[in-house]
């Protein structure tokens, strides 16, 4: 991954951890953006990604019902997107 697409990812990453889901509308517009990244990163290009970005793309419903879970995969967002800060620092 070049060092522009780890600062754009990065960005999108840090918009959709920033997103307030209140409601299912909320949710819904959320998954809209995360299939986009799931499809950006999925696209052949030479990108590896660690396993638990794919899982919290894909569990925004389960981090809105459960607090618990939403603590672990916050945590790990941020981590991975202050990697991808630093690697292009």
């Amino acid at each position: 991954m070049t060092g522009e697409e780890r600062r754009e990812l990065a960005h999108v990453l840090g918009q959709l951890a920033a997103w307030e889901i209140h409601e299912e509308k909320d949710l819904e517009l959320w998954y809209d953006v995360a299939r986009a990244v799931n499809e950006w990163l999925a696209a052949p290009r030479s990108v590896s990604v660690p396993r638990e970005l794919w899982r919290w793309l894909a569990d925004a419903d389960l981090r809105f019902a459960d607090p618990d879970y939403a603590k672990q995969q916050d945590r790990f967002i941020r981590s991975y997107i202050r990697e991808l800060e630093g690697a292009t620092a």
